[in-house]
């Protein structure tokens, strides 16, 4: 059955979306025009005020259908202007059995049942995609968790479209690098910090019988090339960070090193800087497509990350850094790495599957760094690790230096990491061992019987009421949950009140998930809704908050999420507490807070 308007926005004959009102509780305004233009939220796949969004909540009909043991064959039509939706359902006996439904009798009367579709021309039943019923009332429970006077003129005709954020297997996406200026202009905007940071930093410990050890104190005592000292007064780093003082002697001498530092000590440039100043001074094989030093990073923000620092200290020096990761289009990846890629930045995924088709050759590799080595060789990313990792040992190349990089440590990290690196190599550890970065100060609020929706959105809307009142902006923000679509309908609740907030996950197509970042990091969004797959690695220039709604599942996980504030200067991480479901972190948060010398809340002892 034709859709008997041709005037219905392209969007919803192309994808199949679904309607927020189901999650809110109200019915859409079905009486705009059809031509009416569609409002950005910033959001991908969000728009506001979208023309003619007539929905219905079918699916007690779709399911008397669906126990039909004859049906061999179903779809719907709907039309717009009668508000008629048609099922059509044929059976093996030949009996044709179609229903007409007026869209508007059923809208409101099974509004939190079951899925809800913005309905295309010809629909198959394979085409429609119903939510987990233990998803379709989050934004209703959003709703009425806070005290909203109308909750319809907040979300009115707001839609999320699944398949315009759908992560493709196969993109045509091309990243834009930003230019270097941006980037040296983030250390300059925080340079002032740098002046005594090195002294907050945890204590180092080196573990290596064979030698004296050494320590920079100052840059003069690198013996880097001046081409890149220039780099490295331009970004403002006053000297070096303790983790770098007593890692790059060690790279220089051609050692293997397993590191591990708390988060936001500067791990990054502790291998980066010793590796580009040896490529400057003793110079390197430059082929095309075989790089002198491969860095492994487990998600792609933070590949794009290091390759940024990366291109800052190879600025003017003529050493090709290059990146490679999923969800981009590999064509223009091949070309890139043609050009050059005597650094190559990148992610497991997709250097298996270029060293596979033998797009990469590793014949000139003398540095591999496993940067976040633990979440590598998590459940995710070691079914693409372990293959890649026996190719590397396999090039037998003897000269070979091999770095291991994290925060943290696993025992299966420690065992993966004896029979990676040459014997007798370094360790390094600094003095509190898979711990809290001790410039976050942590506030623990107890959620026990109480709607974590609702003291989350109390809280941020508070603050969010007082920065209107101060002409200020609310504190730069990240938040995690546990849940994606959690995620996307809590961002969608904070934009509908005013707040500029963003959510990313691994769902997204890279495309959105780099542009969400970059506005994060730029000041567009002043909150970032995401999952963990952002824990590790990500690294905004003064990120004020963090705040935990759901307690992960190891304090690992812990660690690496509040990480992402006080890297810099000073952070604050807020936790809710639930004193049945949170038990098994009651002790570390004692312990946290006695760190820091903060008061333990009566609900924790």
């Amino acid at each position: 059955m034709k859709n008997s308007n041709d005037d219905t926005p392209k969007n919803f004959q192309q994808h199949q979306t679904f309607s927020m009102s189901n999650e809110f509780g109200y019915q859409l305004d079905s009486s705009k025009n059809n031509d009416m233009i569609m409002e950005e939220t910033g959001l991908p796949g969000v728009r506001r005020n979208i023309s003619s969004c007539i929905t219905t909540n079918f699916s007690k009909k779709i399911e008397s259908f669906k126990n039909n043991a004859n049906e061999t064959k179903s779809n719907c039509s709907f039309d717009i202007k009668t508000k008629n939706i048609t099922f059509k359902v044929e059976t093996n006996s030949g009996e044709n059995n179609n229903k007409d439904i007026r869209a508007d009798e059923y809208l409101e009367e099974y509004t939190n049942e079951g899925s809800e579709i913005i309905l295309k021309e010809e629909i198959n039943k394979s085409d429609i995609s119903e939510r987990d019923s233990s998803n379709h009332d989050l934004l209703d429970d959003i709703a009425k968790d806070v005290d909203v006077e109308d909750i319809t003129i907040c979300f009115k005709d707001t839609i999320y479209d699944t398949h315009k954020f759908k992560n493709n297997n196969v993109s045509d996406y091309i990243p834009i690098d930003r230019d270097c200026k941006e980037i040296f202009f983030e250390d300059k905007n925080v340079a002032d910090n740098y002046y005594d940071i090195a002294d907050l930093d945890d204590d180092i410990t080196v573990k290596h019988s064979s030698m004296d050890v050494e320590c920079y104190k100052s840059w003069d005592q690198c013996n880097f090339d001046a081409r890149l000292i220039k780099n490295i007064i331009k970004c403002g780093y006053v000297g070096p960070r303790k983790i770098q003082a007593f890692v790059m002697p060690l790279i220089k001498k051609g050692l293997d090193v397993k590191a591990q530092s708390e988060t936001g000590t500067g791990k990054t440039a502790a291998y980066l800087l010793p590796i580009i100043n040896e490529m400057l001074v003793k110079g390197y094989p430059k082929e095309s497509m075989c790089p002198y030093a491969v860095i492994i990073a487990p998600v792609r923000e933070l590949a794009l990350q290091i390759h940024e620092q990366a291109r800052k200290f190879c600025e003017n020096l003529d050493i090709y850094c290059g990146r490679l990761y999923g969800q981009t289009e590999q064509s223009h990846s091949i070309r890139i790495l043609e050009e050059g890629c005597d650094i190559l930045i990148c992610t497991p995924g997709r250097l298996k599957s270029f060293l596979r088709c033998l797009i990469l050759n590793l014949k000139n590799v003398k540095y591999i760094v496993y940067d976040e080595a633990d979440r590598l060789l998590e459940t995710d990313f070691k079914r693409d690790m372990i293959p890649v990792a026996t190719f590397i040992n396999e090039c037998n190349n003897v000269e070979r230096i091999t770095l291991f990089f994290s925060s943290t440590f696993s025992d299966e990290l420690n065992e993966f990491v004896d029979k990676n690196l040459k014997k007798g190599y370094v360790k390094i550890v600094n003095s509190n061992y898979n711990e809290v970065n001790k410039k976050i100060s942590h506030n623990i609020i107890d959620v026990t019987g109480k709607n974590r929706n609702k003291v989350l959105l109390n809280m941020l809307l508070k603050e969010y009421d007082e920065s209107l009142k101060t002409f200020s902006k609310i504190r730069k923000t990240l938040i995690f949950v546990h849940r994606k679509d959690f995620a996307h309908m809590l961002t969608l609740f904070l934009i509908g009140q005013g707040i500029k907030a963003q959510t990313i996950n691994g769902d997204y197509a890279q495309k959105y998930r780099e542009e969400a970042l970059l506005e994060f990091r730029r000041g567009k969004i002043d909150v970032l809704v995401a999952t963990d797959i952002f824990a590790r690695g990500f690294d905004v220039k003064n990120l004020d908050h963090v705040i935990n709604v759901n307690l992960p599942s190891n304090f690992n996980i812990f660690i690496n999420r509040v990480g992402r504030t006080g890297r810099i200067k000073d952070g604050v991480a807020t936790s809710f507490y639930d004193r049945y479901e949170d038990y098994h972190f009651k002790n570390k948060l004692i312990e946290i807070l006695r760190e820091s010398s903060s008061e333990v809340p009566e609900f924790l002892l």
